[in-house]
């Protein structure tokens, strides 16, 4: 469960996840087409939250019902399995975002998100260690599975990520913290995971195209990533590295997710 700002339920389950188990997503009543939202989380299966509206990713639907920002979206690739990153099973072409706000004609641009986010918190990026970054690839790895099914054990992943990379803790709670800041004002950004696909996307037929490519070329990496990509408890998720093909895999893996943490941390934590 992703970091958030705001005040529903789903919001302070998350804060509570780098110091106690995180609460059950499962009780909390999903918004559905066209209603409300803050994040993607808040959102029914199979829909998305952007512009503070759920809809489906790919339809040209307007919410103009909740008389919220309305945003339509096209896509001419599909993102594979492995997690909230596409993993390594494959990313999209240039996808595009653009849509008219109902209320305030904002357009959706990644790109300028990505902008956007890099100017508001570039103290706190140029701050962040390789521990820093190594605790948000260990998340990314280990505990995106884990907060996808809303396990309770989500929060005690991130925090085991956090104690293997002790002294890049205060700097990546500072990052995360100032990507959740800054986001009301990035008026281009949608909400995770909209923005954060899109930055992978980009990553991987770019800066990270050597690290995606690396993985997918190794049997040991792609059963690695699907083994974490199904582990339902964190025990499980941690044994995906007990044979010597595993640990290879796990390497070759966190190469990956460290590069796509260097360009895409701030959009991994949208609210």
């Amino acid at each position: 469960m992703r970091f958030h700002s705001f005040f529903s339920a789903p919001i302070l389950c998350a804060l509570a996840a780098f110091s106690s188990p995180a609460c059950d997503s499962s009780e909390i009543r999903r918004s559905g087409l066209g209603e409300s939202c803050q994040s993607t989380t808040d959102c029914a299966e199979a829909l998305v939250c952007i512009q503070q509206v759920c809809r489906y990713p790919d339809s040209d639907t307007t919410a103009s019902s909740t008389g919220g920002a309305g945003a339509s979206s096209s896509n001419t690739g599909a993102n594979g399995g492995g997690g909230s990153t596409g993993g390594t099973g494959g990313s999209g072409g240039t996808g595009a975002a653009s849509g008219t706000g109902g209320t305030g004609g904002s357009i959706l641009d990644p790109e300028a998100c990505f902008q956007c986010l890099d100017e508001a918190c570039t103290p706190e990026k140029t701050a962040c260690s390789s521990e820093c970054i190594a605790i948000e690839a260990c998340i990314e790895t280990l505990c995106t599975h884990l907060s996808a099914i809303g396990s309770a054990e989500e929060g005690a992943c991130q925090v085991q990520c956090q104690q293997a990379h002790l002294s890049g803790k205060s700097q990546h709670l500072a990052l995360v913290n100032c990507a959740i800041g800054a986001w009301p004002s990035c008026e281009k950004c949608s909400s995770y995971p909209f923005d954060y696909e899109k930055c992978v996307e980009k990553a991987v037929g770019g800066t990270c195209k050597t690290q995606y490519d690396a993985c997918n070329a190794s049997t040991d990496c792609e059963q690695y990533r699907q083994c974490v990509s199904g582990c339902s408890t964190l025990a499980a998720c941690n044994a995906c590295d007990d044979t010597p093909e595993g640990q290879n895999g796990e390497a070759i893996y966190l190469d990956y997710q460290l590069c796509i943490a260097q360009d895409c941390i701030e959009e991994s934590w949208l609210p």
